[in-house]
Formats: C-alpha cells, sequence, structure tokens
C-alpha cells in the first residue's frame, strides 16, 4: 500500500479538483469576448506547457537516480527493485501520465479556442487538473523514493 502513495494523492487532489470545479461552474458567467478566450487560451496553454517542461526534466532525473542507486548496489543482486527504486518508478509512471495529459490538453485548447472560453471549459479544466494532480502524485513519490535512499 505504500508504494501507491503518489497514485492515492494524485486521485484525492483530482476528487478535491472535479468536486470543486462542478461546484463553481454554475457561478462563472460565460465569456464571449474574444480578448477574454485569447487570455484564458494562452494562459492555460503556458500552463500546460510549464507542466510539460516540468515533466520532461524530472522524467531523467527519476530514471538517473534510479540508475545511480543500482550501480552503488554492486555487491548486491540488482535484479531486485528495493523499496525506493519501486517509489521512484511508480513517481516517473506518474510524471508521464501527466505528461500525457499535457500534450492532450495542448492538443485539446487549440481546437476548442474558437468556439468556447477554454478557461471556462469543463472538459479542458477536467484534462488540465488531471495533467497538474499527477505531477503533484509523482513528485510526492519521487520524494518518498529519495527519502529512503539516505
Amino acid at each position: 500500500m505504500q508504494y501507491y502513495v503518489g497514485a492515492m494523492v494524485t486521485l484525492g487532489f483530482f476528487a478535491i479538483h472535479y468536486f470543486a470545479w462542478t461546484e463553481i461552474q454554475h457561478e462563472l458567467p460565460a465569456s464571449t469576448k474574444d480578448s477574454e478566450k485569447k487570455f484564458g487560451f494562452k494562459t492555460i496553454l503556458s500552463a500546460s506547457k510549464a507542466g510539460i517542461t516540468a515533466v520532461s526534466i524530472l522524467v531523467p532525473g527519476n530514471i538517473l537516480i534510479i540508475q545511480n542507486a543500482i550501480l552503488v548496489e554492486s555487491g548486491a543482486d540488482v535484479t531486485t527493485i528495493g523499496v525506493e527504486k519501486r517509489h521512484l518508478l511508480i513517481g516517473a509512471i506518474l510524471y508521464l501520465i501527466s505528461l500525457f495529459f499535457g500534450v492532450v490538453t495542448c492538443y485539446y485548447i487549440v481546437y476548442r479556442r474558437y468556439s468556447v472560453d477554454v478557461s471556462r471549459d469543463k472538459a479542458t479544466a477536467m484534462i488540465f487538473g488531471f495533467q497538474l494532480c499527477a505531477l503533484v502524485g509523482g513528485m510526492v513519490q519521487s520524494l518518498l523514493g529519495i527519502a529512503q535512499l539516505f
């Protein structure tokens, strides 16, 4: 059960995000101005690209830490995966999930930006929210793995 702390954090944050979004969605006024739609599009696209950039740095970092942990155990059986390496591996998987949803967000909002205000679109919020939640869960999982290395 301890191996899935990052996944539980991801799902917990996403549940909070989902229920908070559905609660305030009725209070958000619909935007018809092109300048507001363009601002919402640029804001979400920039934030999604920032998440993609962070993940593209964190995935190789996790893999290097796993590789270094295996090399340090030169006298041990390196075919077994220790607890700390499992945490780091699950963290890397959560980062890759975040990367996937980040690319989907960028792809989705480009095609939706002219028809709706993507900053108030529920589908955009769910895709983008899961990208950020997976990133946070991956960071928690990676930190648990790094803490057990030392």
